[in-house]
């Protein structure tokens, strides 16, 4: 998670001297190309959302494998209710 948040940082940061090297003083049609770059980093963003695999349901100390499977939706359910419960228990001031 923190490469990921650092990369996306640093792409965020080089990203006005991107444009500014992409559409220097005097250019025609700015804003097409800024539009063009725009699409072409939430296209990027749009593809990775897509082709991701999804977590919900996954116990942490199966994520990152490729065989795992998630957890039934009752398990899911109970789990939830058993945390909620124990989560309530210990807010209780005396």
């Amino acid at each position: 998670m923190a490469i990921g948040q650092n990369i996306g940082t640093a792409i965020t940061a080089i990203l006005p001297a991107f444009i500014a090297a992409a559409v220097p003083p005097g250019t025609q049609r700015i804003a097409l190309i800024v539009r063009t770059i725009t699409l072409t980093v939430f296209g990027i963003g749009a593809l990775g959302a897509w082709t991701a695999r999804e977590t919900y349901r996954l116990p942490v100390n199966a994520l990152g494998q490729r065989d795992a499977a998630p957890i039934s939706q009752e398990e899911y359910d109970s789990l939830r209710a058993d945390f909620r419960s124990k989560k309530a228990a210990s807010n209780v001031s005396v």
